[in-house]
């Protein structure tokens, strides 16, 4: 089903050259970046709960899970056509909702209730991996706590999708021996685990953060990155190597490490989910292959649970791991994000116009 779109560049904000824009050790407000608009009708959305990037025919689509149609809805960031696909809800090709999936050329792979699915770009299931093909009594593919949940975000590089994992009924005694991370193989069908776990200086305290040491695992082909939302950490697995660096790219802004709940708060469920709510929380990592530089997005504390508004910052680093520079985003991008080619995507808050998407574009690259 195709729709036409037009897509025109908004606004290009310029206002100084990047090496004038960003100054080392304190906090710049983000100024260089493009806003674009892409026409879209009905029943395209004009703002969806997560998208993930894919590429066709070297045109990059943003996709998103569409929950009044139960399609994948591809608006195209390049002046191409949108379209969807439409997904079976029963029968061989049944999946259910979902929000967390990306996009290779061959097809879509998601994550439901039931497992992992590679669904074609006609709807049809190719494979599928159960839940019960890993060991649910070690590993859980969700995030836990209620603000965590449903936010998995998995990658693919090639025909590797990269799932992080988390280690469940386990203790701080034991808990650095567990994989935090897998690999689906499209083609195969077949999950590995990957060699990155849980960094020394966590473990101890892993109870306390909850649903905040819910990995954020970016692969690419010649390393894997990852990170906790609790600390500002991001940790490289080198595929060649088999190494493991630790990068520290700590905000001006939110703590290097949170403070973990003490035991009395754990057992006090409103307790719990004011922590992960209201905390702030450092986002996966991201590494711009073209410029070498690392990058990672983070959001910062809520004044209570109604709070609709919290700060939204970036950091960009070179790939020698210095030289940070952190970045504050305007008030009216929103935590919705995805980033293809070194480009970060952000969809602006509250959309008023139900006949566009519309996006800010920040690439690292400048920054």
């Amino acid at each position: 089903m195709k729709r036409k779109n037009l897509h025109y560049p908004l606004a290009c904000i310029l206002f100084m050259s990047c090496s004038h824009s960003a100054d080392f050790g304190k906090v710049n407000f983000l100024k260089d970046y493009d806003s674009i608009s892409v026409n879209i009708d009905y029943p395209l959305l004009n703002s969806y709960t997560k998208l993930s990037a894919c590429k066709f025919n070297g045109a990059s689509f943003a996709g998103g899970y569409n929950h009044l149609t139960h399609s994948f809805d591809f608006i195209s960031l390049s002046g191409s056509d949108n379209f969807s696909i439409s997904l079976d809800k029963e029968g061989a090709d049944g999946v259910l909702p979902t929000s967390s999936f990306c996009f290779n050329p061959s097809c879509a792979v998601l994550e439901d209730e039931s497992g992992i699915i590679a669904v074609s770009y006609k709807g049809k299931v190719i494979n599928r991996i159960p839940y019960a093909s890993i060991d649910t009594k070690k590993y859980s593919m969700k995030p836990t706590g209620v603000t965590m949940g449903g936010l998995t975000n998995l990658s693919v590089t090639e025909s590797n999708v990269t799932i992080p994992l988390l280690p469940v009924n386990v203790s701080s005694e034991n808990m650095s021996t567990y994989n935090i991370g897998m690999e689906y193989n499209i083609s195969e069908n077949k999950l590995s685990s990957i060699p990155v776990y849980y960094p020394s200086r966590l473990v101890s305290q892993i109870e306390g953060f909850q649903g905040l040491v819910f990995p954020g695992i970016s692969g690419y082909s010649d390393r894997i990155l990852y990170n906790f939302p609790c600390s500002s950490f991001i940790y490289v697995y080198d595929r060649q190597s088999g190494a493991t660096d630790s990068i520290n790219m700590t905000s001006v802004e939110i703590p290097a490490e949170l403070s973990p709940l003490d035991a009395k708060s754990r057992k006090n469920p409103r307790k719990k989910f004011e922590f992960e709510g209201l905390s702030p929380r450092y986002c996966e990592p991201h590494y711009d292959s073209n410029s070498g530089k690392y990058f990672r997005i983070h959001y910062g504390p809520k004044s209570d649970m109604f709070d609709k508004e919290r700060t939204i910052g970036l950091i960009v680093m070179d790939g020698n791991g210095r030289t940070p520079r952190e970045y504050i985003f305007p008030n009216n991008f929103s935590e919705k994000y995805f980033v293809v080619d070194g480009i970060i995507y952000i969809q602006y808050k509250n959309p008023s116009d139900e006949n566009h998407i519309q996006f800010a574009k920040v690439e690292i690259k400048d920054l």
